[in-house]
């Protein structure tokens, strides 16, 4: 399915080859007709490529689906429209989920299939360290929140 928005992103850190933040939000349909919206202001690292990579990459050639994937691994939910709603809401968004968004959004934005399954192999494969990561950063968040609520 297709991609509903144009990507509009800026650099964020001075041409570091590091983050890129959205400057509109960014709307994927996924195959079963689900919408999946990334927030203006989202920040990305367009697929951690290393920098030797990102000298020699263009950026245009994965700009989107880095988005979406970042921002589910970081807050482990997303915004989601199935085609029975109306609105947008937040939901908890899987691992594998993600990152089969990631893949078949790769693919919407022009990225070769063997490439975009490739990278997707590599996310099944060690992506769980970034998202345990950030699953404990959330917990100790809550934890916090909790405590303070007392």
């Amino acid at each position: 399915m297709p991609w509903v928005t144009d990507i509009h992103f800026t650099d964020i850190d001075g041409g570091k080859l590091g983050d890129y933040e959205l400057e509109e939000d960014l709307i994927y349909e996924d195959v079963d007709g689900t919408l999946y919206k990334t927030l203006k202001g989202a920040s990305s690292d367009l697929s951690s490529f290393p920098w030797f990579a990102r000298v020699i990459l263009p950026k245009s050639l994965l700009a989107k689906a880095p988005f979406p994937h970042d921002t589910h691994y970081r807050t482990q939910k997303a915004l989601v429209r199935t085609p029975e709603d109306q609105d947008f809401v937040s939901m908890p968004i899987s691992r594998e989920k993600s990152d089969r968004i990631y893949r078949n959004g790769a693919i919407d934005e022009g990225m070769n299939d063997k490439l975009a399954k490739g990278l997707y192999a590599g996310l099944r494969v060690g992506g769980w360290v970034t998202w345990n990561k950030h699953k404990r950063a959330i917990a100790k968040a809550l934890e916090r929140r909790r405590k303070v609520g007392r």
